[in-house]
């Protein structure tokens, strides 16, 4: 991150109008040639943009943008039909759709299938402007609707002016990919942790059994082959896991 920049940023950040504005045609973009399917899903509800892009498209790393989560209003049997012609598409084990287009990757799945809506302890309705509530980390807590043209976020633009990086809804079906992404985007940002978020991944070092065969596995599953060992890679690990075995 050129920091030199942040007061753009933060302008960015109080011009929603613009910053809608860029992630629409970022997607518009990203399905070019495809705009009948595009016209189609949009024409069945709404179509969310979540966390990365928006994030991303702030922060001036455009070209780090690895794929792109859609949340719609619902996937039926003709959006399936429409999206799944290509034998690479497939259903994930949440109901949702992986896909490519245009060789860009997309998460596609359906607001009730959000994994925390579905949480015994997520305690908000399941509606669109409270998907930012429902991620791990505050630096993913972002969303533009692209039907009704509005950014929603939750904690974001807070945690964001402090160069902090929380968590908001602590459940996950997935802790050690959120430990990685904690110390991944506090690395490419320059972000500090936050105590509560510091804490999880203390307990998280603490209780695991083969911590860093699992850090290594989870790497490999979410973003390809270890370059190095990882705590090479994220020397981080090895002070938080001295410091909870000390304890």
């Amino acid at each position: 991150m050129v920091w030199h920049k942040i007061k753009n940023v933060k302008m960015l950040i109080k011009n929603y109008e613009y910053e809608i504005t860029l992630v629409i045609d970022f997607i518009k973009e990203k399905f070019k040639g495809q705009d009948k399917l595009f016209e189609y899903i949009k024409s069945m509800g709404d179509i969310v943009v979540f966390g990365g892009v928006p994030r991303d498209l702030i922060f001036f790393k455009r070209n780090e943008i690895r794929d792109i989560d859609l949340v719609i209003t619902d996937i039926n049997n003709q959006i399936i039909e429409a999206i799944i012609g290509n034998k690479k598409n497939r259903k994930t084990r949440f109901g949702g759709l992986k896909c490519t287009i245009n060789k860009t990757p997309f998460d596609i799945w359906a607001l009730n299938d959000t994994w925390s809506f579905n949480h015994r302890k997520f305690k908000y309705k399941v509606r669109f402007e409270n998907l930012p509530k429902s991620v791990f980390l505050s630096i993913d807590a972002l969303i533009v609707n692209i039907n009704t043209k509005q950014l929603i976020d939750y904690n974001f633009k807070k945690n964001f002016e402090k160069k902090i990086i929380d968590i908001i809804f602590e459940p996950n079906p997935f802790p050690a990919l959120c430990v990685l992404r904690s110390f991944k985007y506090s690395k490419k940002y320059n972000f500090k942790l936050s105590d509560k978020l510091q804490a999880y991944i203390h307990s998280y070092l603490n209780n695991t059994y083969n911590v860093i065969e699992e850090l290594s596995k989870m790497y490999i599953s979410h973003y390809g082959n270890l370059s190095s060992p990882i705590c090479y890679m994220f020397p981080e690990i090895k002070k938080y896991l001295s410091n909870a075995l000390i304890k």
